[in-house]
């Protein structure tokens, strides 16, 4: 598969997601309307490959601990992001850095207003806030949904690849 392939592949995968744009969740997430408050960046593109070799990248770096001397083309193993983070996110994570005070903080109701209007944007579904649950993770939401909806000692059919922590 050529390098034009690839990134063209790449590029219809994210298009095509069917997961809440993060860029459009923190910024909430964090108590802030970001049309206000963060300021207006130019577009950046999730074409351009952002190098993750030695950073401890568990999806890159890993790879060539497991495979030394070889040069691994495409790493498989785990689904992670090979673009840079969108400006607004990092904005973000940087104003509450700043706040210096780790302490817990409130889900403000304009984050699951946010999840509530993508999801009757993106599907044209209704849904209420009393049908949102926040997780800590994809593996906790799972494991919550196969506790809450199967019997004990229930045969779960998985498709794969998976998680492997789910197997």
């Amino acid at each position: 598969m050529t390098k034009d392939k690839i990134n063209k592949s790449r590029r219809r995968l994210i298009q095509s997601a069917g997961t809440l744009p993060i860029a459009v969740s923190t910024p909430i997430a964090f108590g802030d309307d970001h049309q206000k408050n963060y300021k207006k960046h130019d577009a950046f593109s999730l074409d351009e490959i952002y190098p993750r070799w030695k950073t401890d990248s568990a999806k890159w770096d890993l790879q060539t601990k497991r495979f030394p001397g070889q040069k691994i083309h495409a790493a498989m193993d785990i689904a992670d992001l090979d673009f840079r983070t969108a400006p607004v996110i990092t904005e973000a994570i940087t104003k509450r850095v700043l706040h210096e005070n780790w302490g817990y903080i409130l889900t403000p109701d304009s984050y699951y207003e946010s999840i509530i209007n993508w999801i009757k944007k993106r599907y044209g579904e209704e849904i209420s806030r009393d049908q949102l649950l926040l997780a800590t993770g994809v593996l906790p939401a799972i494991q919550s949904a196969i506790r809450a909806f199967c019997p004990k000692n229930s045969k779960v059919v998985l498709n794969s690849p998976g998680y492997s922590e789910l197997y």
